[in-house]
């Protein structure tokens, strides 16, 4: 029977080891330290994981942070060990929840495919990105990494060199964060809303069955065939805005980066690849040219309709197109 004041041990999970140990005749005191050591998360388990992930995430909440754990550690931890985890090392965070400092903010919409809301990111064009997403949630964490090579004067947008150097670097990174998150939070069930009449479960699962969540699907059909003969009208694949840099330069870089070893690229060694990488790029002697001459005409332009007019060019590093 479980006990109601502690939680019911996950005997599917630790049986096996327990027969393990008790045929190498381990004794009961033995088993019990085996099994904590290496079979049994505790706060002091996950403590390397959580201070990565409080790095990134400094305010996430126990839910989240369970999330997390599960989607990029791997380790399946339960609610009771990160809430005892919060409680002994995030006590100002657990302050903070009781004292309602920590305000959760909803968005309702009305049914599956309602409306979609896409945001530009203008602020990253000092970084010479731009962002097109409809995740507002998931720069906020990345922009505190971003700006930590600026402001150590790392990077600086305006030199050639170092632009080539980061891009190739960080647009792979964060596509891998992004899809990281994409499949973490769309099959993460939200905290069910009391106050709202809205299906609960796995997002993934309503947008995909929205009939089985008695819910409508507003979505517009169309005609997938028409949509790849427009692409191939108007989208040539093999134009140059589709390379994160110039191709000969980036096989340069590749073999640059294979000779470092490949290290690997997380958002606590991502500047420290960019230095080194651009540190050897710096130091060779036959890397190639990086841009195009500006004055040799693009074939690939296409003229003006007429009656249209250009868009103006801000040349302030954050403002608009």
């Amino acid at each position: 029977m479980p006990n109601q004041y502690k939680p019911t041990s996950p005997l599917d999970k630790i049986t096996p080891h327990i027969l393990c140990l008790w045929k190498a005749y381990q004794n009961d005191r033995e088993i019990v330290r085996i099994l904590r050591e290496k079979h049994i998360d505790t706060e002091q388990s996950i403590h390397d994981a959580m201070i990565d992930i409080h790095q990134m995430y400094p305010k996430a909440g126990i839910q989240e942070v369970i999330s997390l754990l599960f989607y990029e550690k791997n380790m399946s931890v339960s609610r009771t060990i990160v809430s005892s985890y919060f409680t002994i090392f995030k006590p100002e965070l657990v302050r903070e929840c009781k004292a309602r400092c920590l305000k959760r903010r909803h968005f309702c919409a009305v049914s599956v495919n309602n409306l979609f809301t896409i945001n530009q990111h203008d602020k990253w064009l000092r970084f010479g990105l731009g962002l097109h997403t409809r995740i507002e949630p998931f720069s906020g964490c990345f922009e505190t990494v971003l700006d930590h090579g600026v402001n150590e004067g790392l990077y600086d947008v305006g030199n050639t060199l170092q632009n080539m150097v980061f891009r190739w670097v960080f647009i792979p990174w964060l596509q891998c964060e992004l899809d990281a998150y994409h499949n973490r939070v769309n099959n993460t069930a939200k905290q069910h809303n009391r106050n709202k009449m809205l299906p609960h479960g796995v997002p993934s699962h309503i947008y995909d069955s929205p009939q089985d969540f008695n819910t409508l699907d507003f979505k517009v059909i169309i005609d997938h065939d028409g949509v790849d003969q427009v692409r191939k009208l108007y989208i040539n694949p093999s134009h140059v805005v589709f390379d994160i840099v110039p191709p000969t330069l980036g096989n340069f870089i590749q073999h640059c980066y294979d000779q470092m070893g490949c290290p690997e690229v997380t958002h606590s060694s991502v500047w420290t690849v960019y230095r080194n990488l651009l540190s050897v790029l710096q130091l060779a002697d036959n890397i190639p040219p990086t841009l195009l001459d500006e004055t040799e005409p693009n074939e690939d332009d296409v003229p003006l309709l007429e009656g249209c007019s250009y868009l103006p060019f801000c040349k302030e590093s954050n403002g608009p197109y």
